[in-house]
């Protein structure tokens, strides 16, 4: 993300639904952590249903990116941990129940670990070792994020990530100003159909016709 939590760049290995929402939680987080505050080595963790993920198993992790002493840009990750507390069932009806809910908080600050937050998580969990292997994951994910950034920045001389995010929105703007996307220049919606066929299951029929089979 750059310096104000726009997305660039997404994972393509990992769940949309979890990349999407990288962006809007580092929005959230700066409302939290105002730009000024972010040191080099930080690490802010949360799991708020309602800042985040959607669900407590899935923890979220932002750190800073730091060009020449100033703010370049974030990492993030979000990672579904094994067991994060709470009754041990599919039918739990409240977020109480659900599990520990960590609030947005520095994990690490400039590189020294929180261990009051790690204490806090790892007593809170059934799989203490696994989870927080998980989140060590997620700390290295981010640092490969960091290096391959810095790489970036080297290639094209840029300081941060405002111009490619600048780049990217013009980018879009152009798309929507297209010949045949009068819908998007006029503010007015578009209505998309698809079909879609899953394995093993009958293909619907219409007009009491059996359905052509779908091909491989």
């Amino acid at each position: 993300m750059n310096p104000v939590g726009q997305a660039v760049a997404e994972c393509r290995a990992g769940m949309p639904a979890l990349a999407v929402l990288m962006g809007v939680l580092t929005r959230h987080l700066l409302d939290r952590f105002p730009v000024g505050i972010w040191r080099e080595g930080d690490v802010v963790i949360t799991n708020d249903s309602w800042l985040a993920t959607g669900h407590l198993p899935d923890v979220a992790m932002v750190t800073p990116i730091f060009r020449r002493g100033a703010l370049a840009g974030f990492a993030g990750t979000a990672a579904h941990v094994p067991d994060i507390g709470g009754t041990p069932s599919m039918g739990v009806t409240d977020l109480m129940a659900e599990g520990l809910l960590i609030p947005p908080l520095q994990l690490y600050r400039e590189g020294t670990r929180n261990e009051e937050a790690v204490a806090l998580i790892r007593g809170n969990v059934r799989l203490s070792a696994q989870v927080w292997g998980d989140l060590d994951a997620q700390l290295a994910a981010q640092q490969i994020c960091h290096r391959r950034v810095a790489e970036f920045l080297d290639d094209t001389g840029e300081d941060g990530l405002t111009v490619l995010a600048a780049t990217l929105s013009c980018c879009r703007i152009d798309d929507d100003r297209r010949p045949g996307n009068s819908s998007k220049k006029s503010g007015r919606g578009c209505r998309i159909g698809a079909v879609v066929f899953v394995a093993g299951v009958r293909p619907p029929t219409r007009g009491g016709a059996k359905a052509k089979e779908p091909r491989s």
